[in-house]
């Protein structure tokens, strides 16, 4: 059985690589990602898609699906990405003033 860990990890690279095809700024990161685990997935190869359902002005919504080569759904998921703009100052930066 394929590992709950490894089929996250796969669709929030998903979610990132749809986020990145609207992403105006400069980077991004994963804000939030849910996952519905609905099927064990014993043996691939396997499909991850992401598809954009929003992009606001700093966020973009992602939905992603992870199915066999059969077509069949072992997870759902939904995840937010946060856009960054710039990054002249950074976490540390702030910490020190």
């Amino acid at each position: 059985v394929m590992n709950g860990g490894v089929i996250m990890t796969s669709m929030d690279f998903a979610g990132g690589l749809a986020t990145m095809t609207v992403n105006d700024g400069v980077d991004q990161v994963t804000q939030e990602l849910k996952v519905n685990f609905l099927e064990p997935m014993y043996k691939g190869p396997f499909i991850v898609e992401g598809k954009v359902v929003r992009k606001g002005k700093t966020t973009v919504v992602v939905e992603i699906t992870f199915k066999d080569n059969e077509g069949r759904v072992g997870a759902i998921g939904l995840g937010t990405w946060y856009i960054i703009r710039d990054r002249k100052v950074g976490v540390n930066d702030n910490l020190h003033k």
